[in-house]
């Protein structure tokens, strides 16, 4: 069985989706430390040819905390209606904004306040409009030895899961 391991990202790059499409099983790896300054709750967007960077806003970010202990900012959809009015901005002459805009929507206005399971949602919904039907698991909801290293903790998981590759 081939198994992928990532860590979540918001809107991640093509490379991301390839091998969700290519394993067997992905795992969304939620339950290690939060990279600040990283690319799980940033992305880049064009606008007017310029390379632009969006963030999710969150609450007490550390490099202290596990990705799934972090939450995003509580400001009434505030944050999540100015990154809409970005994309849309950015994006509203391209060709497919029509078709694709309401998965955009979808995914940003999601509420949940957990960052680890806002991502989590937004991977599933991408993955059901590109149709891609790879089952996807949360590390977080993996039995798990303690005390592990971070690369025996991958080598517990891929065992746990039977993957061969």
């Amino acid at each position: 069985m081939k198994l992928g391991i990532m860590q979540p990202y918001f809107f991640p790059y093509i490379g991301y989706w390839q091998l969700i499409s290519y394993v067997d099983s992905f795992i969304i790896y939620d339950d290690v430390t939060f990279i600040k300054g990283g690319w799980i709750n940033r992305n880049r967007y064009l606008y007017q040819g310029e390379a632009k960077y969006f963030n999710i806003i969150m609450d007490g970010a550390s490099s202290y905390k596990k990705i799934n202990e972090i939450n995003l900012t509580q400001d009434g959809g505030r944050s999540k209606k100015k990154l809409l009015s970005t994309i849309s901005m950015a994006y509203k002459k391209a060709p497919h904004f029509g078709s694709v805009y309401p998965l955009v929507e979808s995914v940003v206005m999601f509420e949940e306040n957990n960052m680890a399971k806002f991502i989590e949602n937004s991977i599933r919904q991408v993955c059901a409009y590109l149709g891609i039907s790879t089952e996807i698991f949360v590390s977080s909801n993996i039995e798990k030895t303690p005390n592990l290293t971070k690369d025996d903790r991958v080598i517990d998981i891929c065992k746990r899961l039977k993957a061969d590759t």
